[in-house]
């Protein structure tokens, strides 16, 4: 049997995704430069902030430490 895990988003990643949406377009870059931003927001909007569960961040929990805290 197994599960399926739904991932939510804290406040601080619905934050940040926003602000990205919002200045995508007035971000400087070529193609190239675009593309590679394009798959990181997308990487970030189906990973998020890493957490303990990341190996290379386990004593580091950006999630835990951002959950609250909105980017300006």
């Amino acid at each position: 049997m197994s599960a399926t895990v739904t991932r939510v988003k804290t406040a601080a990643e619905s934050a940040l995704q926003a602000a990205f949406d919002g200045a995508r377009t007035h971000l400087p870059g070529q193609d190239k430069v675009q593309a590679l931003r394009a798959e990181s927001a997308q990487l970030f909007a189906e990973k998020g902030l890493p957490s303990r569960r990341v190996e290379a961040w386990h004593y580091s929990d950006l999630r835990a430490v951002m959950r609250e805290l909105l980017p300006r």
